[in-house]
């Protein structure tokens, strides 16, 4: 069962022991685009720490293009993929698309409205941010704490969000994702512990061994979801959909069914 990793990043989920010892948990790499994107994003801060010059700015800057071409870049996504916002804490309806925020403290910053698609938020502390109605469309947050952020009616299809290699973050316990959208979003091994799913939309998501124990799923869409190996202690299902859902091996436990029935054997799907 996941647990607590360290204070920094409360609220991390650790992959269940026996899950990784079979083999059956993995945790995806960065996809191509994501590491050459990072790569020129380093290349070019490097090039801009040099005394400014007509050679580093012009190799700079034509990295920089090759990157926009890559990853497009929202207007308010500065040259090496960072953003001014954070500083002031202010992102809200910003045009952040293909932002490098990786490793960021973000704590404290207003994401509402944002556009974040295409984001790098990997390792990125998020927990409390106000993401309502931000667009995340493929973010990826490999090991990024969300626990307790507000993403209500946020746009999070095929977003990834999963622990680490180590087992450490996708961390979402405790937040409140009524009404977001998480079509194909893979969330493998995700921590979902007391989240609020009220209305939430997790068609065909992947959510291989997720931890949905204490959370309110009422009325969410889970169809076509791959739920194998998920743990629903406690959960509130009522009115949730199940239909095509993988249901293979499942923990059920005083689970609230989608017909009302508190059961700790399989809810029909």
């Amino acid at each position: 069962m996941p647990t607590s990793a360290s204070p920094q990043s409360a609220a991390v989920v650790v992959a269940p022991a026996s899950a990784v010892a079979s083999g059956k948990v993995t945790f995806p790499t960065a996809s191509l685009r994501t590491q050459v994107t990072r790569f020129l994003d380093s290349a070019v801060n490097w090039l801009r720490g040099f005394p400014t010059n007509p050679i580093t700015d012009f190799l700079a800057a034509a990295l920089w293009q090759v990157r926009k071409t890559l990853t497009p870049s929202g207007i308010h996504v500065l040259v090496g993929g960072s953003t001014a916002c954070v500083a002031t804490k202010n992102c809200v309806a910003q045009d952040l698309e293909g932002v490098n925020l990786e490793g960021a403290d973000l704590r404290g910053v207003d994401f509402s409205g944002a556009n974040l698609s295409n984001a790098n938020l990997d390792f990125a502390i998020l927990s409390r941010v106000n993401l309502t109605e931000a667009n995340l469309n493929k973010a990826v947050m490999v090991g990024t704490n969300l626990s307790g952020a507000n993403l209500s009616g946020a746009n999070l299809t095929g977003a990834s969000i999963t622990p680490d290699r180590d087992g450490i973050g996708g961390a979402l316990a405790g937040a409140n994702l009524s009404g977001a959208n998480l079509t194909g979003a893979y969330m493998r091994a995700a921590n979902l512990q007391d989240a609020f799913l009220v209305n939430a939309n997790l068609t065909n998501a992947g959510l291989f061994n997720a931890f949905f124990s204490d959370a309110n799923l009422t009325a969410a869409n889970l169809t076509g979801a791959d739920l194998e190996q998920a743990w629903f202690d406690s959960a509130n299902l009522t009115g949730a959909t199940l239909t095509g859902a993988n249901l293979t091996q499942v923990k059920w436990r005083n689970t609230t069914c989608p017909n009302g029935t508190v059961q700790s054997t399989a809810c029909s799907a």
